[in-house]
């Protein structure tokens, strides 16, 4: 028997390698880019569209890469162009990509826009140290109290505009929040003018008319300053024609005349409300508060038509005519006495004087009984008119006026030792009312200046000091109240 013989076979694997060959890429890349110019840019940027599919964001001055994309031609859009922004060149646009390459496409864009400029005015005496917000279409920014910020804004269009963030003591005057239309490639200014205060103590309010010399159209408003005429500033929006104010006893309200109705707001100017005394009471004046704060006395139209002191409460009710008597058919400008039993006022008892000269002053009970003759009807082509009482309740100021102009008198509450208090010749001094303690009158003037300012005098008459300084003022500026 054989044995079997083992067999090794080894068996050599060789392996020949070539040298490595990379394949030929067969894609390409598109390099989008923005170059935007002019104002009001669009904030959120453009969008890319590539062959119809998704959205792709681009800022408006901005570089976005389009990568892997097939070696063919392949259209680009730009989309989400603002309405004031201009493309140059067509849209979409088709590019060759080939392979390995990157080509570039580059969107020109001009955006053309206006220049809205923002601007606060704060005034009163509990200012916002905080400043305020401004929200608007576009977004919003922060502004201090007394500020101006310019932001681009598209052109010709209405953007909306809200002042928030005022303190409670704070009040816009006028539309708040507003809408400005802003030009195309020019700048539009807004102001909010802004009234911090809770009260008008100390303060003396006064109205005042200027002329617009553009239009023609003379503005009525509501002025407040600081005893010594320093920072004055507006208490009513421009358009509103406000007149005759007359300040609460605790100096948080003003009542005032307008479109020939009386009106109520706070000591900022907010919170207007009409006062509607039953009909047919019409075309007051000559506002006063009692010293309670609880009445109000003005002047008016009653349904005889004649010219009656008439007393509301404050919130418009209980009506009520003091001067019912046939004798008097024309009575004004009434004041009440500290106390507050006691109505002085203006009154013409002749109902063959149409002409208003020969007025003189009367004091009645609140309830319109025991009228008293105060001035003389001995004194023929003289008018007495604007009584004023003292805070203490002792002296009553008032108008003289006959042809040779008008001025400022001081008598008893009787009556008696008229004294002449504006000794300097010519001009109207007129519409006397006091410092709450007594100290200084304050009264309108023409005899300084070619128009009539506010001026204030020590009780003797001396040391009459202008407090308004308001040149531009047409005519006069008048019907002031000195809160207590």
């Amino acid at each position: 028997m054989q044995k079997a013989t083992a067999v090794m076979i080894t068996l050599t694997l060789i392996v020949a390698c070539s040298e490595d060959v990379s394949e030929p890429p067969i894609r390409g890349t598109i390099e989008v880019s923005t170059a935007t110019t002019g104002r009001a840019l669009d904030p959120d940027g453009y969008g890319i569209v590539l062959n119809g599919g998704a959205v792709r964001l681009v800022g408006a001055n901005d570089t976005r890469v389009l990568s892997h994309l097939a070696a063919i031609d392949h259209d680009v859009q730009l989309t989400g162009v603002a309405a004031n922004c201009t493309l140059a060149g067509p849209n979409p646009r088709t590019i060759e990509v080939r392979a390995g390459e990157t080509a570039a496409v580059s969107f020109e864009l001009s955006c053309a826009g206006g220049v809205l400029e923002v601007v606060t005015s704060t005034h009163g005496r509990e200012p916002d140290t905080d400043g305020y917000f401004i929200y608007h279409t576009a977004g919003g920014f922060a502004i201090g109290s007394t500020d101006a910020v310019s932001v681009d804004e598209a052109p010709a269009q209405n953007v909306l505009i809200e002042l928030t963030g005022l303190a409670p003591a704070c009040a816009v005057m006028g539309l708040n929040p507003r809408t400005v239309r802003v030009p195309v490639d020019d700048a539009i200014s807004t102001t909010f003018d802004v009234v911090c205060q809770s009260s008008l103590k100390d303060q003396i309010v006064f109205w005042s008319v200027i002329d617009d010399p553009d239009s023609g159209d003379s503005d009525f408003g509501l002025y407040a300053m600081n005893a010594d005429g320093s920072d004055q500033f507006r208490l009513t929006p421009g358009g509103r024609e406000a007149a005759g104010p007359a300040v609460s006893p605790d100096g948080r309200h003003i009542v005032y005349v307008q479109d020939s109705k009386i009106h109520l707001m706070a000591a900022n100017g907010s919170g207007t409300v009409q006062l509607s005394p039953a009909p047919p009471q019409k075309h007051p004046f000559g506002l006063v508060w009692s010293p309670d704060g609880t009445r109000i006395a003005f002047a008016g139209t009653d349904t005889t038509s004649r010219t009656a002191i008439l007393v509301v409460n404050a919130d418009g009710t209980g009506l009520v005519n003091l001067t019912n008597s046939a004798a008097s058919w024309w009575n004004g400008d009434p004041t009440w006495s500290p106390d507050g039993t006691q109505i002085a006022f203006a009154s013409l008892h002749d109902p063959n004087d149409i002409s208003l000269v020969d007025t003189d002053i009367f004091v009645m009970n609140v309830d319109g009984s025991d009228v008293v003759r105060l001035t003389g009807a001995e004194k023929p082509g003289v008018g007495e008119s604007d009584p004023a009482w003292s805070p203490d309740g002792t002296k009553i100021a008032f108008t003289s006026s006959d042809d040779s102009g008008s001025d400022v008198w001081l008598m008893n509450p009787d009556g008696s030792n008229q004294v002449r208090l504006t000794t300097w010749p010519g001009g109207l001094n007129e519409a006397p009312s006091w410092a709450p303690d007594g100290s200084r009158i304050v009264f309108y003037t023409s005899a300084f200046t070619d128009a009539s300012e506010l001026f204030s005098m020590n009780v003797d008459g001396s040391d009459p000091t202008n407090l308004t300084n308001r040149p531009e003022s047409w005519e006069y500026v008048g019907s002031q109240a000195w809160s207590p």
